[in-house]
């Protein structure tokens, strides 16, 4: 018995001309991953950018700083060597074509200066628990930067840190590959540092956070001019920089309000405590990283409105009896008159009157 078959013909130079197709650099990676992980890694899914405000969106301070160090862009401080004085304003000169809207320009005025260190931090996920930063992780450090004095160099180094970002309380640094000596281009470039994670020393303190952008000496001794910019910081595990992940303004902003919040008048509320002192509540959002403290912000008057009757004062003297935590502020304040016994809900709502801060 004969059986015939028959099946569709098949254009063999078409089928050869698919297998040229080119799938790019991450699908042929994509291709030969092992797992779904290795997949996410190849194509950066998912969050990447430890550092917030990397992009230097975020101002709650202020957008200008009379020098001094401290912190001006949220998540940014300067820490002067030797007494100088450095600025840290709020720039728009930003590099061409990345989506970058603003730059902080750091410069100092006096003939003196001899450098200052410029840092963020990343917090740890636990006291005394290194997280992803374990020994022999690795991790890639990259930012936009340019200098209006040539004779400047870097030296980025990640430091694990047990007391605040201004101080030098450190465990341990990590130096990077390419060395201490690197010069910082006069054209908006992109520099890139890798890391290797050793075995950390054991701490003398504990353990809150590693410094992400521990940069050192930026001015030298009579820099003219002393201008230099910096934005784009991102630091993310593996070695190879990837474009920076950009996220929306408002999520930046919430993100930094963990660390550093500003409170005014209309989202205060309080009740008398005597004829001249009040008990002050108010809630933050988002939760702080912890108990913060309480600033009154000097030049502005802390209002009431209760049963028709307006209440103010001018103390700007601290918080007494302060009882605050990370989800709401709570003290008295002084400086009122003739307080009657009843709730006065806060009046005046865009004013601001406190600064709540639980920096790293």
């Amino acid at each position: 018995m004969t059986v015939n078959i028959s099946k569709p013909s098949i254009n063999i130079r078409e089928k050869l001309s698919e297998l040229d197709k080119p799938s790019g650099i991450a699908g042929e990676a994509v291709l030969r991953a092992d797992s779904v992980q290795d997949v996410r890694d190849q194509i950066s899914a998912g969050r990447k950018n430890l550092i917030i405000n990397g992009g230097m969106q975020v101002w709650q301070r202020g957008t200008t700083t009379t020098g001094g160090g401290g912190y001006r862009a949220d998540m940014f401080a300067l820490e002067p060597r030797s007494g100088t004085t450095v600025h840290m304003d709020r720039s728009v000169d930003v590099p061409s074509g990345y989506g970058f809207s603003h730059s902080a320009r750091l410069y100092a005025t006096a003939s003196t200066d001899d450098g200052f260190h410029f840092k963020t931090g990343v917090e740890l996920d636990d006291v005394g628990n290194y997280g992803i930063f374990e020994a022999g992780a690795t991790f890639t450090l990259s930012f936009w930067i340019k200098s209006a004095y040539a004779g400047r160099n870097i030296n980025p180094v990640l430091y694990l840190s047990h007391g605040v970002l201004t101080s030098s309380n450190i465990s341990q640094s990590v130096t990077s590959t390419q060395g201490s000596t690197n010069a910082i281009p006069t054209v908006w470039t992109k520099m890139v540092f890798n890391y290797t994670i050793p075995t950390w020393a054991a701490a003398t303190g504990s353990l809150t956070s590693v410094r992400a952008l521990g940069i050192r000496n930026l001015i030298g001794i009579n820099d003219t001019p002393q201008d230099l910019y910096i934005t784009g910081c991102q630091l993310e595990r593996g070695s190879v920089a990837t474009d920076f992940e950009h996220r929306s303004y408002g999520e930046e902003l919430a993100l930094c309000q963990r660390y550093y919040q500003t409170i005014t008048n209309g989202e205060l509320w309080g009740s008398t405590n005597t004829t001249t002192r009040m008990r002050i509540n108010a809630r933050l959002s988002p939760d702080m990283r912890t108990s913060p403290t309480i600033s009154r912000v000097a030049g502005t008057s802390v209002t009431f409105q209760g049963s028709a009757t307006g209440k103010a004062s001018a103390n700007t003297s601290p918080a007494q009896g302060a009882a605050s935590n990370p989800r709401a502020l709570g003290f008295d304040l002084g400086g009122f008159t003739s307080l009657g016994d009843r709730a006065y809900a806060g009046a005046n709502g865009t004013v601001v009157v406190f600064t709540a801060s639980a920096e790293l």
